[in-house]
C-alpha cells in the first residue's frame, strides 16, 4: 500500500509542477469564482483571516494561526511559496497536508476542471486543494495568505471575518502597477463590505484608506515604526487577534 501511495503521489506530483505557476494578467476571477460555486463554497464551512502585502505576511499569517491554535481551535494555514514540497502550503494545527490527501483532493479537482473545461493555474489550484482540505477536515478558522497582489489573487473569493495588510513597497510592478499607491489599490482589493483592516506601519496608504472608506470597513493600524521585522510583524499579528 505504501509504495502504491507514493507512486500516485508521485503522479499527481508530476501533474501539478507541469501546470503554469501563474496565468498572465488575469483580468478577472472568473475561473475561480467557477470553480467555487461548483464545490459548492468550501469556505462557507469555516472563518477565515484574509492576509496580503509585499512582506511579512507569511510571517504574520503563521504568528496569527499559531497564536489561534494555543486557544484551542482547530486553526487551517495556507502560506506560499513552499520550500521544499507543495505540502507545506497548507497545514492544520501546525501539521502538513498529508500526500494521501493531497491525492484524493487532487484527483477530485482535476475532475471537476475537466468537467467545467477549466485551465487553472497551479497557485489556484492548490489555493483550491487547500479550500477543500480544510472544509472536509472541519477547522475552526483558516489564515490564508494572499499569493499576488489581493484584487485578481485567488484567494479573494473569500468572505474573511478579518482582512490585514502588512506592508506595501515595490513588487511585480508589471502586474500590479507602476508605483507605491497603485500597488496598494490591488492590495485593498481583499477588503470587503465593513469587514475590519489591519494595517501595518508600511501599509498606510492613501488608497487603501479611500477603499476601506467606500467599504465602511473599520481601520486598525500600527503607527510604531520598528527597527527589526520580525517585532512589526508581532505587533501586527497581536493588532489582529485582538480585533
Amino acid at each position: 500500500i505504501y509504495h502504491k501511495n507514493m507512486s500516485n503521489y508521485k503522479k499527481i506530483l508530476k501533474q501539478l509542477l507541469e501546470i503554469p505557476l501563474l496565468r498572465e494578467k488575469p483580468s478577472t476571477l472568473e475561473n475561480v469564482q467557477s470553480l467555487n460555486k461548483a464545490l459548492s463554497y468550501p469556505t462557507s464551512t469555516y472563518f477565515t483571516i484574509h492576509v496580503a502585502g509585499t512582506n511579512g505576511k507569511g510571517s504574520v499569517s503563521m504568528k496569527i494561526a499559531k497564536a489561534l491554535e494555543y486557544c484551542g481551535y482547530r486553526v487551517g494555514l495556507y502560506t506560499s511559496p513552499h520550500i521544499h514540497s507543495p505540502c507545506e502550503r497548507i497545514c492544520i494545527n501546525s501539521e502538513i497536508i498529508s500526500e494521501e490527501d493531497v491525492i484524493c483532493g487532487a484527483e477530485k479537482l482535476f475532475q471537476v476542471c475537466q468537467k467545467l473545461e477549466l485551465n487553472l493555474s497551479f497557485f489556484e489550484f492548490m489555493t483550491f486543494l487547500a479550500f477543500e482540505f480544510f472544509c472536509e477536515k472541519r477547522v475552526d478558522i483558516a489564515v490564508i495568505e494572499t499569493g499576488l497582489g489581493g484584487r485578481l489573487d485567488a484567494t479573494n473569493i473569500l468572505c474573511p471575518i478579518l482582512t490585514v495588510i502588512t506592508s506595501i513597497s515595490k513588487e511585480h510592478m508589471q502586474l500590479l502597477g507602476q508605483n507605491l499607491e497603485k500597488i496598494a489599490f490591488e492590495k485593498a482589493g481583499i477588503l470587503k463590505p465593513k469587514v475590519p483592516v489591519v494595517l501595518g506601519p508600511r501599509a498606510r496608504f492613501q488608497s487603501i484608506y479611500n477603499h476601506a472608506c467606500a467599504l465602511h470597513c473599520p481601520v486598525y493600524y500600527i503607527s510604531k515604526v520598528f527597527h527589526f521585522f520580525d517585532e512589526e510583524n508581532s505587533e501586527i499579528a497581536k493588532n489582529a487577534l485582538e480585533q
